[in-house]
């Protein structure tokens, strides 16, 4: 973490944007990214919980249909649908 001197009135550091350069903030304080990466942690556990629980069970229509929400996480799908939705998408998956 490379905090400015007063992160909690202006959180540039030199030439690079706002929070650029740390996860959380000094003290007690989280951030958007860092609450983003615990999101994205919890949905991997997630994941493989349910691919495991599926499996299990031999419901390869749930891991049919868990794949296919999967698979549109692509750099490519990237190119013409914003990244929220294709989250959002997969979360709906996975909170069925």
């Amino acid at each position: 973490n490379a905090w400015p001197s007063a992160p909690w009135k202006d959180a540039r550091f030199g030439s690079w944007s706002s929070g650029d350069t740390y996860l959380v903030y000094p003290g007690p304080g989280s951030s958007i990214r860092f609450e983003q990466l615990i999101r994205g942690i919890q949905d991997f556990q997630k994941i493989s919980l349910l691919r495991k629980q599926l499996k299990d069970r031999n419901d390869e229509i749930g891991l049919l249909k868990l794949n296919q929400v999967l698979n549109e996480c692509s750099v490519e799908n990237l190119k013409t649908r914003p990244a929220a939705e294709i989250v959002s998408s997969v979360e709906e998956v996975l909170n069925q």
